[in-house]
């Protein structure tokens, strides 16, 4: 986990998805990291590796605002604003920080050239 967190913050997004897919039953921590990281290289292959695994998601983490909102904003800078806002709607508990991922990923997807 220290070694995802470290590469996320000197903007290694790319090892710290690498060492995800090395993980055994990852903790909500671990998919907050890579989701966070996947906000950061947003792309196709990105947007495939989210949905991919957010299909394997123990269902009690989505309880987890904060692995909520991360997902929120790795489909929202990956373009991908139908999940966004299915995930925001479904959430039982919707905070501050889940609107602004949500509202962030709105306007970057209807202001890209």
């Amino acid at each position: 986990m220290f070694s995802s967190l470290g590469y996320l913050k000197n903007h290694e997004p790319k090892k710290t998805m690498d060492i995800f897919q090395q993980t055994k039953n990852p903790d909500a921590v671990i998919y907050i990291l890579l989701f966070n990281a996947c906000a950061r290289l947003p792309s196709k292959e990105t947007l495939t590796l989210i949905r991919n695994v957010s299909k394997n998601i123990p269902q009690s983490f989505y309880s987890n605002s904060n692995l909520v909102t991360s997902l929120i904003d790795a489909y929202g800078k990956c373009g991908d604003i139908t999940s966004t806002q299915a995930l925001f709607d479904s959430s039982e508990i919707k905070t501050i920080e889940m609107h602004n991922a949500l509202m962030k990923g709105n306007i970057q997807s209807c202001c890209k050239p």
